[in-house]
């Protein structure tokens, strides 16, 4: 275990030099009217650190890295089935063996090599080291919140806190989930498709830079706190959540937005603790409760403070504003493969237009082309029940007509990398 936390350590140093996002960058990301004068650029956004796509391992590697990913697959499940029950005990007792299950395996998790992927329930397909690094990431994290429910010295629940966010940060600052905030700049980052990755870490991280803003809080280190409230902010407003959990996520937010006021106003940022106070008592509302009284109260002393006044892009619904021109999707159901042509072993792709309006839906979708109109139904259908973040102008969502979509459909084979594109869809 041990020599893979020095492994994730020595990954983390390397990149804190290179101007990655560090946690203190995203209370810029959050506030930038309260940071005029701070500009992003090109190197806080790295595409993937890692270079593997000429890494070539033996069968006998491959059918190993394969066989250990069944067993911890199993082993997981079993934690997470302690978890569910109650049995806090048991998910970390049973955390040691797939911990050290993960830490015997000598090869470099971050590499990606060829001939391993394997699909998750949600459909997506995945490399099996990416598997692992998003074990490492979910184990701590149930370990540290049954510590939580069991009452464990706070040591050893900050433990397996840090070890969480270590970990998951490791991940973002080595996949390329930085060029994922790109959007919310106005710096333009070479397009590419992101690994899967990001996007599973991301609500792991939003709780457990919750929990250890409030730690720091706590410690009096209110800048820290700033950090961390802040980057749980960035992660809800940047993933896309079931439609069931929107109010739960909103009014988590308005919880984080109204800590981050209290530790801005005990630093006296009084631009960012009246901006916090505003946007909880905002949010609030959004949900039809009741915003505290003190709320109110401190937003207008922290306002008296100020020496200007800031124009803030910021709207309850979404968070902060995407500074790009284009919707950003938030909800896309993949689409269900044509049985037809799934009997026939078809693959192929299908390239759509539509319009966005000022809801984030879909409207006027139409096929620019496809490679086989089997598939054309399927892409259409699952196209109009997209959603997406409107393109906001001033603070307005605003309609936004030819949004270009690729829809393609690959049928699942572990002797296809993750370069893999069907004929005709290059």
């Amino acid at each position: 275990m041990k020599k893979l936390l020095l492994l994730l350590s020595l990954l983390l140093a390397t990149v804190a030099n290179a101007e990655i996002f560090q946690p203190e960058d995203y209370v810029k990301l959050q506030f930038p009217g309260c940071f005029e004068e701070h500009k992003f650029t090109k190197s806080n956004f790295k595409n993937d650190l890692t270079n593997s796509t000429e890494i070539k391992l033996s069968n006998r590697e491959k059918s190993r890295i394969q066989r250990v990913g069944k067993n911890l697959s199993s082993q997981l499940r079993s934690i997470r089935n302690s978890f569910d029950k109650g049995n806090y005990e048991k998910v970390i007792d049973k955390s040691k063996n797939a911990l050290e299950l993960i830490s015997t395996q000598n090869i470099n998790l971050f590499d990606s090599p060829t001939g391993l992927q394997v699909s998750l329930v949600s459909g997506h397909n995945i490399n099996i080291l990416d598997f692992y690094l998003i074990a490492l990431v979910e184990i701590p994290y149930l370990n540290y919140l049954s510590s939580k429910s069991l009452g464990l010295d706070m040591n050893i629940q900050e433990k397996w806190l840090n070890e969480t966010f270590t970990n998951s940060r490791a991940i973002f600052e080595n996949k390329g989930c930085s060029t994922t905030l790109s959007k919310f700049t106005e710096v333009e980052v070479t397009k590419r498709r992101y690994k899967y990755i990001c996007k599973m870490i991301k609500p792991y991280e939003a709780h457990i830079a919750s929990e250890k803003g409030i730690l720091e809080y706590k410690k009096k280190n209110y800048k820290d706190a700033m950090s961390f409230f802040s980057l749980a902010l960035t992660n809800y407003n940047s993933t896309g959540f079931k439609k069931e959990a929107k109010d739960t996520i909103i009014f988590e937010r308005m919880n984080l937005q109204a800590r981050n006021a209290f530790a801005a106003e005990k630093i006296e940022n009084w631009c960012i603790a009246s901006e916090g106070y505003r946007r909880a008592t905002e949010l609030a509302k959004f949900v039809e409760i009741e915003p505290l009284p003190i709320w109110g109260d401190r937003l207008l002393l922290t306002k008296s403070n100020l020496t200007s006044d800031t124009v803030h892009e910021w709207e309850p619904k979404w968070g902060i504003v995407n500074r790009g021109k284009q919707p950003i999707a938030i909800y896309k159901i993949p689409p269900v493969y044509p049985r037809r042509a799934m009997e026939l072993r078809e693959e192929g792709c299908v390239m759509l237009e539509f319009t966005v309006n000022q809801k984030g839906k879909t409207e006027d979708v139409r096929i620019i082309w496809s490679t086989n109109g089997r598939f054309n139904t399927a892409a259409v259908r699952a196209a109009k029940g997209f959603e997406y973040r409107p393109y906001m102008n001033q603070g307005k969502p605003e309609r936004v007509t030819g949004i270009l979509n690729q829809i393609t459909f690959i049928i699942d084979d572990p002797r296809k990398d993750r370069s893999y594109i069907p004929a005709g869809c290059e």
